[in-house]
């Protein structure tokens, strides 16, 4: 038989107990006899009710409030206000709190005005951050090579730097993180999914802020040669909550500017039509890449109907590898990153690199340039 709806006073008489054992999900569902799930459910309609001032955001199970955290923009008025929630290691408040320090003052130097350069039309530069792991640490006499988050700063604007210089004269530029745009996303200095230890260099308030100051100069910089840039910052396995705060950040810093859009979409999937060609792009850490032609036919079908080529980009692997699937080329990405000291354990081995790809609209991918690096780039 199905149960009634709890009433008002069940609800608060339920956050009533809960207070009374200090936000306790255990010891207060023990006492009305009921289990945590429920407890929980139920707590999450008195938060849709808006009863016993109550959040009216549901609560995640195991978590309580703890207060709140305010983002400002740009020009200093209130952009958004989140629930914190009480849980070991940084909650999204906590590290949008710290990007919001990180950003502090600055002022993007960009020109408002688009770059006096003639820009074909037809071209879209897209440029593959994948696995840059900021904040990681490696033990040359370990791993083989030196990383940490200096260094990893340093190759990063040396490379993307590079990199533009020697790139296709397009309308719109794309800079596309492919996820684990950070090594750790919080404290705990764990993977969030399998609790895996990670080698970590610094705080990570320090690694999310030399992140979104890093970010920031890059899009600077793509505006200096392109008329239009986007951002889209994909979750990895590494940094889920981090790669979102990022993208809020942003889109809140850049939200003035006419040239820069920021995709601050939650999804794990990315897709962009220019003209007849379809890209998509994934961190890679819950979909096969024999799958993912699949998986953009599924989401995209009209996109999917009416383009000639199609492209999906990845990461996570850390190495070169292309397959072509539903006719469908899928590649996975090298990185700038060196080996942690497990994966120099397990013998892995990889080339160091980042590239930027120009599609045309008609015909496909256009061109491509990479950045190698060699042991003694990585060394300076």
């Amino acid at each position: 038989m199905p149960q009634l709806p709890l009433s008002d006073e069940q609800l608060k008489h339920t956050l009533k107990v809960l207070d009374e054992h200090d936000g306790n999900l255990t010891k207060a569902a023990k006492a009305l006899g009921i289990a945590r799930s429920s407890l929980h459910h139920r707590r999450a309609r008195a938060a849709d009710r808006g009863l016993g001032g109550s959040s009216p955001i549901p609560i995640p199970p195991g978590q309580v409030i703890k207060g709140t955290s305010t983002l400002v923009d740009r020009n200093g008025q209130i952009a958004a206000t989140w629930i914190k929630t009480q849980k070991d290691g940084f909650s999204l408040p906590d590290v949008l709190a710290a990007v919001q320090e990180a950003i502090g003052d600055q002022r993007s130097d960009a020109q408002v005005a688009p770059p006096k350069t003639k820009a074909d039309a037809d071209l879209l530069n897209v440029f593959p951050w994948p696995d840059l792991h900021l904040g990681m640490f490696a033990w040359g006499d370990e791993t083989g090579q030196d990383y940490d988050l200096r260094i990893a700063e340093d190759l990063v604007r040396k490379t993307f730097s590079e990199l533009l210089e020697r790139a296709a004269s397009a309308q719109h530029a794309i800079i596309l993180g492919l996820g684990d745009i950070t090594h750790a996303d919080d404290e705990t200095a764990t993977t969030r999914r399998s609790g895996n230890p990670l080698d970590v260099d610094t705080r990570h308030q320090k690694v999310l802020t030399s992140t979104i100051r890093l970010l920031i100069w890059a899009i600077d910089r793509a505006l200096d040669k392109f008329p239009k840039v986007t951002v889209r910052l994909l979750k990895g396995n590494h940094d889920e909550q981090t790669a979102a705060a990022l993208s809020v950040a942003l889109a809140v810093f850049y939200q003035d500017h006419p040239r820069v859009t920021v995709d601050d979409s939650p999804s794990l999937w990315w897709f962009h039509r220019h003209g007849e060609t379809l890209l998509g792009a994934t961190h890679g850490h819950t979909c096969k890449a024999d799958n993912m032609p699949g998986v953009m036919a599924a989401e995209r079908p009209s996109e999917w109907g009416v383009t000639a080529h199609r492209y999906i980009l990845h990461g996570h692997l850390h190495h070169r590898r292309v397959i072509e699937n539903m006719g469908v080329p899928v590649e996975c990405f090298q990185t700038i990153a060196p080996k942690d000291a497990y994966h120099a354990g397990a013998g892995y081995v990889s080339g160091r690199s980042m590239m930027g790809i120009a599609y045309h609209a008609k015909h496909g991918e256009w061109s491509r340039w990479q950045v190698n690096l060699t042991k003694e780039d990585a060394a300076k």
